[in-house]
């Protein structure tokens, strides 16, 4: 029997994260084509793959921190890049942990940037500095 949506989300929330990508990429607009959306790529314990990322409603009074996984048929799009180093993630921490981090409200105060900033800060093995 299928999973519903909730059920899905349920899971994915619950899944164990091992190591957190932060990457970006240049804004769709082409008036701000020069800023970048960031995101955090989370590889699972499963060996899944989810784009962690805050996004603005389509009013553009709000958002949320949202979790999308990548598979065969749902693709990272190549104008990601990466920019900063993969950092393994700190014992226990879930999907729904990022998500929580990443924040519910969207602002220029608190925005994707903001949010992919907080993630890596609280969820990646601080690297080690030689």
């Amino acid at each position: 029997m299928a999973q519903s949506k909730a059920q899905t989300a349920k899971v994915i929330h619950n899944e164990r994260v091992e190591s957190l990508t932060p990457v970006g990429r240049p804004l769709e607009s082409k008036l701000l084509s020069f800023i970048n959306h960031e995101a955090v790529v989370a590889k699972l314990a499963n060996g899944q793959s989810v784009l962690i990322h805050k996004v603005m409603d389509k009013q553009g009074s709000g958002g949320q921190t949202v979790a999308v996984p990548l598979s065969d048929t749902v693709k990272l799009s190549a104008n990601y890049h990466d920019i900063g180093a993969t950092r393994l993630a700190k014992p226990g921490t879930t999907v729904g942990d990022l998500i929580k981090t990443g924040g519910t409200d969207y602002a220029l105060v608190d925005n994707c940037k903001h949010a992919t900033h907080r993630i890596m800060d609280k969820h990646a093995v601080p690297e080690v500095k030689k």
